[in-house]
């Protein structure tokens, strides 16, 4: 099997082998023939290849070609040159996907982008490939613009950073790029890293010789001198700190999950209400996991739009294209897929291929956001089947040993799951994330640089209670004195600190009365019911094991529902 690489410097693959053709004519050639799909004159690949060179010269990258992949491999009759035998290639694959309907393939397009269409190539002679070039850098770049958008409108500035950052390191000239990568690192907190991006974007300036984008100069000021209304009405973040961020609090957590790692538990879940760490702590346990050396898959159901999750077939079809895509395999989903298999099944299979190539490596696998799954009217085979891979650990040893499974989730399972013996949530080790305590507290306050009174600093942590984003955000703001720390605790719920946060809250409880109930219930000092109890609790607004025990988990909260209940 004959496989090419357009995107980046071009490559001929024979069976995943690389081929080295003798000379440029010969695979400048090739590549024009591939990316023609049709016979073509000879007189027509003389003009756009090579110019007025002759047929000398393509006599002479025709033999270098069939010398290389052999003598059959281009046919030349009657002038017309075509191939013999279909060729793969990377540029098909893009083409196919990048406007499908189906947002998934339009993401494994991009991915599929790891640089400009034929980078290299610039001679002055073969120009044809130079409208290609830029066809494909158009839909690329347009495809990026649509998801960093998508991301954004969603709070995940965590994708929207990552495209955009690629984008940008592929082709620097994207203004719209730079926008959306110095937007996106902004309002995740990682003021450091939007700095340096404002670093990589000048130099290319000066490189250029250009002038700024009139956006991203307006942008660039408000990044260098931020203003108080701007910087206290940020969303509090949402997902994984970065890993340069100094202020991240290493707990008993890190520990265990390090530990777990260490040890090679087979399965490990990581559980905890919303916003208490659980993907902070995941990503550096898998960051410290690669440093080893090992290999790590990270796969974010999150992100997925509704479509991904209609049913069975499409999400276990988008975890094995993670599987793929992690593991840099150059087949294609589609042609090793068999929809006659339950989808559950023909991921395990495929799973179990992979494990024996990779043997004796080891292999984690941390599957994020598997909330979207409870409620499903297929999640009972999804998870009974994810628990079947913990079981043939001890069946099959070989390969299964070299699988580390990581679920993470916020949810109760046993809400959803009816048979707890078909339950992958628990078997293996379990790891809560709860909120920070005192002394963890205090050190996040250390952390930040804040220089408030005592009194002024314990009723602010006695107002948000650990709540570990709430106070990160807090105490950030107020170490660039760029609030004031009497009104915030004067009229708390007025606070544009807080505001979008608590907003989002309240649209979320207007959807779901039964849950509002339940809080006002617990305002009242009345066990709510039990199943609401666990709802909210999953949502990070209650805490306590039992609706009997439960308490709200911070004051802030407390605040919010009485506020509404007097309206």
């Amino acid at each position: 099997m004959i496989s090419l690489t357009f995107f980046g410097p071009f490559e001929v693959c024979r069976d995943g082998k690389p081929v080295a053709l003798a000379l440029r004519r010969s695979d400048r050639l090739l590549a024009f023939l591939v990316a023609q799909n049709k016979p073509v004159a000879a007189p027509f690949v003389i003009e756009n290849v090579w110019g007025d060179t002759g047929d000398a010269t393509l006599r002479k990258a025709i033999a270098e070609v069939r010398e290389a992949l052999g003598e059959e491999i281009i046919r030349s009759q009657n002038q017309l040159l075509s191939l013999t035998q279909p060729i793969s290639s990377d540029m098909e694959r893009f083409d196919s996907l990048i406007l499908a309907s189906d947002p998934h393939q339009r993401r494994e397009a991009l991915a599929l982008y790891t640089g400009p269409f034929l980078e290299g190539w610039d001679s002055p002679d073969d120009t044809w490939f130079q409208k290609e070039r830029e066809k494909r850098k158009l839909l690329y770049l347009e495809q990026v613009r649509q998801q960093c958008q998508i991301a954004a409108s969603r709070g995940d500035f965590v994708s929207a950073s990552q495209l955009a950052f690629v984008a940008t390191s592929i082709h620097p000239e994207y203004q719209q790029g730079w926008y959306d990568l110095l937007l996106a690192q902004e309002q995740r907190g990682e003021h450091v890293m939007a700095r340096q991006s404002a670093e990589r974007y000048h130099q290319y300036l000066t490189l250029k010789r250009e002038k700024p984008d009139s956006r991203i100069q307006k942008l660039l000021a408000q990044l260098g001198h931020p203003k108080e209304s701007r910087e206290a009405a940020q969303v509090i973040a949402k997902g994984p700190m970065s890993l340069e961020d100094q202020h991240y609090i290493e707990r008993p957590v890190d520990q265990s999950l390090q530990r777990a790692l260490y040890e090679g538990q087979w399965t490990i879940l990581i559980k905890g209400p919303r916003q208490t760490g659980k993907s902070s702590l995941l990503a550096r346990g898998l960051n410290q996991h690669r440093q080893s050396g090992q290999l790590s898959i990270y796969t974010d159901l999150t992100l997925l739009d509704e479509e991904d999750l209609a049913n069975a077939e499409q999400l276990c079809r988008h975890l094995a294209s993670s599987l793929l895509l992690a593991l840099k395999e150059t087949g294609q989903l589609q042609d090793i897929w068999m929809s006659e298999l339950p989808p559950a099944v023909m991921l395990t299979e495929l799973l179990q291929d992979q494990l024996q190539f990779l043997s004796p490596g080891r292999l984690i696998w941390a599957i994020d956001g598997l909330d979207r799954v409870f409620g499903k009217p297929y999640q009972e085979t999804f998870f009974a089947q994810l628990r079947s891979w913990h079981s043939l650990h001890a069946l099959h040893p070989s390969p299964w040993s070299g699988l580390s499974l990581i679920l993470v989730c916020s949810r109760e399972p046993h809400l959803y799951i009816k048979d707890l013996h078909q339950s992958p949530f628990n078997i293996g080790v379990a790891i809560e994330t709860e909120d920070f305590t005192y002394q963890e507290s205090l050190h996040l306050y250390e952390l930040s640089g804040a220089s408030l009174l005592t009194r002024e600093r314990e009723a602010l942590i006695d107002l948000l209670r650990g709540h570990p984003a709430l106070l990160s955000r807090t105490f950030a703001v107020l170490a660039r004195k760029q609030h004031s720390v009497a009104g915030l605790l004067e009229a708390p719920l007025e606070s544009e600190i807080f505001r979008s946060h608590l907003h989002r809250l309240q649209a979320l409880l207007e959807q779901q009365p039964a849950l509002a109930a339940a809080l006002m219930t617990t305002l009242a000092g009345q066990p709510c019911e039990e199943r609401a109890f666990w709802e909210l609790r999953s949502l990070g607004i209650l805490q306590g094991r039992s609706s009997k025990q439960a308490t709200f988990r911070c004051g802030l909260y407390r605040l919010m529902v009485r506020q509404s209940l007097e309206k």
